[in-house]
């Protein structure tokens, strides 16, 4: 019986296990449908935190880990339609210490030991800061208004806090309207309740001198403010004298103008302003501007502003007075006496502003003046044309005017031997050429400085030798005369030779020999005698030459134009279409005068004159002209077909157009071809026919 019972009861039991087991074959797993969020409230607000499963579990509320206890009423009630599995709570009049924190849910899953766990939702109550922020500087308050004094050249540190808020408090700073909050750290600290916040801002800086007078402020924002809560500071911006110099009037200055200069220099604190004039202190002016009166170029220099400031080290200021003038020489060419082939040198130098340009010049001895470098030293390799006086030109431009200042003058004058002229195209030559018969001069240029004592013609006796010369040549007689004429330039000299009744004897090489008290110098002239009969017959030559070929040009020149006549073309006609039209000639003559004879073959040409005038005219379209065929001397019969031209281009004469004149052969000679006549020249025979080309 007991056994039975047993029996029953185990079968129950297992019965009850498979409909379990079954049961969690085929009901879902639970999950969340909507989880809690994270929410900021001010304090005394109401705040929902929502969760949703998707089957009926049991929903427990924890806080920071802590279980909370939830009901339907009371500061934490359920809300939520728990017929749709929604089991949202509502917290009324949170505040901070109670409410603020990690809030989620937990559902109880049936047949396990453990929990279904939502997201943590952060719920934040917003506490304002308790009151407008801190400024410190250097470990010093500052309270609202107060002054900050730091200095333009070094960094200042100034620290802002917003104490006890949640979440932490924003801060910015600001000078004025710029903001600076780039330059500031800021951290944020749990005050001891863990619940709140300080917030701490560190701003490193370098104020400038445009910051001074002006207010510092830092700034708190908020989501729990309505506006913003700052404390600001007047700065006090220490820093050393800033120098502007100014000129009135501004712009170039020229002698003879006033100019008032200022020296600006703000500081703080403010600076003491003196005035040195090239390193000299001007003791009479103690203020920041001054004025010079009617300049000159004296004024010109160094003004230094120094300013000093009971802080900071002096600073100074360089202004460059620069009164524009014109030049003014410092040095000029000097005379001097200088020896030939020396190497001299004239300084001549000026001042002015602008820097003047020095600009050399040369008045020769002969009247003429010449321009040379630019330069303020020049050099020069002395020889007799470096005789004459030197000077130089000084100039500049102010005003877009330009200033010439022309320095005293200082003479060369040169000493040595003689010294003989180059040949040139238009001076003296050292090769003449004369036909015999005929009278040639020889000439040389020279200077001398001192005057010559001694000069003469000589020949040389050998061309190849020029260091033997040959006896002085006598003269002033029928053989040889000679000249000697001053030159305008000073200390020169022109000698000539003339030889009369030139001979192949005279040709050769003469010397002209010349010293002084320095020295001596000779120049060789070369003389070439020409006969005259090789001459002539030269000339003849070249005369005959450009005679023929002057009459050569001439025929060329008339059979070109006699062809254009002769040989015109027309314009283009059909093949046997040929209107002869207008063909008027002797023989036409002849036969009106004998009754109009109908037969021109019975009656010979007996006329000594060719045609005058032959016209043809030509309808056709085939691009062909006619020309005029003209037999030369020894064609009797008119009536005869013209043979075909002998081309002189080599081209057949096939009815085509042809560039030159074509003769045909005569029956009277193998080779002559006869001369074509035209326009009243007399021939003794002449057939004239159209030919087409």
């Amino acid at each position: 019986m007991k056994s039975s019972r047993r029996l029953c009861l185990i079968g129950w039991i297992s019965l009850i296990i498979h409909a379990q087991v079954l049961f969690a074959q085929t009901t879902p797993a639970p999950s969340f449908v909507e989880e809690p969020s994270d929410q900021e409230v001010n304090p005394g607000d109401n705040v929902d935190l929502k969760c949703r499963l998707n089957q009926a579990v049991t929903v427990i509320w924890l806080k920071d880990g802590n279980i909370q206890n939830v009901g339907t009423t009371g500061v934490y009630a359920t809300v939520g339609d728990l017929a749709n599995n929604e089991h949202t709570i509502r917290i009324s009049g949170v505040s901070v210490d109670r409410d603020d924190g990690l809030w989620e849910c937990q559902a109880l899953v049936p047949g396990s030991t453990g929990a279904l766990r939502s997201r943590k939702a952060r719920l934040v109550i917003r506490v304002p800061p308790r009151d407008r922020p801190t400024l410190q500087l250097a470990g010093s308050s500052l309270r609202n208004g107060d002054e900050l004094q730091a200095r333009s050249d070094m960094n200042a540190t100034v620290t802002c806090i917003a104490r006890d808020s949640n979440p932490p408090a924003g801060l910015k700073w600001w000078i004025g309207t710029k903001d600076i909050s780039d330059s500031a750290q800021t951290i944020n600290q749990t005050v001891p309740n863990g619940k709140l916040y300080n917030t701490i801002s560190t701003l490193t800086y370098q104020f400038q001198p445009e910051d001074n007078g002006g207010q510092l402020k830092c700034e708190i924002s908020h989501p729990a403010l309505a506006g913003s809560l700052s404390t600001y500071a007047h700065l006090n911006v220490l820093y050393a004298p800033i120098i502007t110099l100014d000129q009135q009037p501004a712009g170039d200055l020229t002698e003879g103008q006033d100019v008032v200069l200022s020296c600006y220099a703000p500081a703080n604190p403010p600076a003491v302003v003196k005035w040195y004039q090239n390193g000299r202190e001007l003791p009479l002016i103690n203020s920041s501007s001054f004025q010079l009166e009617k300049l000159t170029h004296e004024f010109n220099g160094n003004y230094t502003c120094i300013a000093r400031s009971s802080v900071f080290d002096a600073v100074r200021s360089v202004y460059d007075l620069a009164v524009r003038y014109v030049p003014v020489f410092t040095a000029q060419p000097h005379s001097d006496n200088v020896d030939l082939e020396q190497q001299v040198m004239l300084y001549c130098d000026a001042e002015g502003n602008p820097s003047p340009r020095i600009q050399w010049f040369q008045n020769t001895t002969d009247g003429q003046t010449i321009q040379l470098a630019e330069a303020r030293n020049l050099s020069i390799n002395v020889d007799y044309s470096s005789q004459g006086k030197y000077w130089c030109k000084a100039s500049n431009t102010i005003n877009n005017k330009e200033n010439i200042v022309l320095s005293d003058a200082g003479e060369l004058f040169v000493k040595g031997k003689p010294q003989f002229e180059a040949s040139t195209a238009n001076g003296p030559r050292t090769d003449v050429t004369a036909d015999k018969s005929a009278e040639a001069t020889l000439s040389a240029i020279y200077c001398s400085q001192p005057p010559p004592t001694n000069f003469y013609w000589q020949r040389e006796q050998r061309p190849s030798d020029k260091q033997r010369p040959g006896t002085p040549i006598a003269t002033n007689n029928q053989k040889y005369q000679t000249s000697v004429r001053e030159l305008p330039r000073q200390g020169c000299y022109e000698s000539r030779l003339k030889v009369l009744q030139l001979e192949q004897s005279d040709a050769g090489r003469y010397r002209f020999m010349v010293e002084n008290e320095k020295g001596s110098s000779f120049q060789s002239v070369q003389l070439n005698v020409r006969d005259s009969s090789t001459t002539s017959l030269i000339v003849g030559i070249v005369v005959g030459l450009g005679s023929a070929l002057l009459l050569g040009l001439i025929a060329i020149v008339c059979c070109y134009r006699t062809k254009r006549f002769c040989f015109a073309t027309t314009k283009s006609f059909n093949n046997g279409d040929v209107e002869k039209r207008d063909v008027k000639s002797e023989s036409e003559l002849i036969r009106s005068a004998h009754h109009k004879d109908d037969n021109l073959k019975q009656n010979p040409l007996q006329t000594e004159s060719i045609v005058t005038k032959t016209e043809y005219k030509s309808n056709g379209v085939n691009g062909n002209g006619y020309a005029h065929h003209i037999i030369p001397n020894g064609g009797s019969d008119l009536s005869k077909k013209p043979q075909v031209p002998t081309r002189m281009d080599g081209i057949s004469a096939d009815g085509l157009h042809y560039s030159h004149m074509d003769l045909p052969s005569g029956p009277n000679s193998e080779h002559d071809h006869g001369s074509p006549r035209f326009i009243h020249e007399n021939v003794d025979y002449a057939d004239i026919r159209p030919t087409v080309l």
